[in-house]
């Protein structure tokens, strides 16, 4: 139980940190800039299900300069999913996706914290929406960094990693943009 707490805990502190690309710590009690306000919603949310959730997903929607636009926080907890949803400065929501589920049993099925690093196309452009997406399960926490430009790229299958008498699998899109994909369809329904 005290690991499922530190690793949750690592997943709030990396998620808020990273949201804005800048850390969260205000040293003065100020009003805290419109930078600040999703980094530290998102930190609080992460807080409350530290010891509630069995999973937590954070899909967070933002410019990669590190200007915040939202965040989409998805928890199971005893079987059922739920989720919030924040945008910018305001209050977060509570929203109920039919089928947000799926987002957990997809990243399960296709492995994605098994697969390789995301490469970066040549002629990706400096600037971009990206999604930076944090997972946790029980004694696994992972990060995601998915920029429009890397989304919907093929996988193009190495024939030297084949064993003798296997076949060459076909090229199929990288499961992180399917997967990206399927949030922006769970959400929009």
């Amino acid at each position: 139980m005290k690991l499922k707490q530190l690793l949750l805990l690592s997943l709030i502190v990396c998620s808020a940190y990273t949201c804005v690309g800048q850390n969260t710590r205000h040293l003065k009690k100020v009003a805290v800039g419109s930078n600040f306000c999703l980094a530290d919603s998102l930190k609080q949310i992460l807080a409350s299900l530290q010891h509630k959730a069995d999973a937590v997903m954070t899909f967070q929607y933002y410019y990669d300069n590190g200007v915040p636009e939202s965040a989409t926080v998805f928890w199971q907890a005893s079987g059922k999913t739920y989720s919030k949803s924040l945008q910018n400065c305001k209050p977060s929501i509570s929203v109920k996706y039919p089928h947000a589920d799926t987002l957990f049993s997809f990243y399960r099925k296709q492995r994605i914290a098994d697969l390789p690093k995301m490469e970066i196309p040549d002629s990706a452009p400096s600037h971009g929406m990206a999604y930076f997406i944090g997972v946790y399960f029980p004694g696994n926490t992972r990060f995601y960094n998915i920029k429009e430009c890397q989304r919907h790229l093929l996988i193009y299958p190495n024939q030297t990693d084949l064993l003798p008498g296997e076949k060459l699998v076909e090229t199929k899109e990288d499961p992180r943009s399917i997967w990206v994909d399927l949030f922006e369809k769970v959400t929009k329904q």
